[in-house]
């Protein structure tokens, strides 16, 4: 099985990216092969003072139908069982 973390507007994390090696570990001699994260945007180290810049950036760059798409396309590639596990900063 599959697992993929979906991020919120904050995107790729570093705290994310520490739950995705966590969940790895603990699954570790299971059918568990793959932790995978899926984010907003291209860069993975965007820092964001809070929320509301978070979501300004979000807005203007990206946009919920955008990433929408993007998650419809990746989850249409799937093959295998899959968990897909999302995060709302709402």
């Amino acid at each position: 099985m599959q697992i993929i973390l979906i991020a919120d507007i904050f995107g790729i994390t570093p705290e994310l990216l520490r739950l995705a090696k966590d969940i790895a570990r603990a699954n570790e001699g299971t059918q568990t092969s793959c932790v995978e994260v899926f984010g907003p945007y291209q860069e993975d180290n965007i820092t964001f003072t809070n929320e509301q810049a978070a979501y300004q950036y979000f807005t203007n760059h990206v946009g919920l139908d955008n990433y929408t798409q993007a998650l419809a396309h990746k989850v249409s590639q799937i093959t295998s069982t899959t968990l897909l596990i999302g995060f709302s900063a709402g």
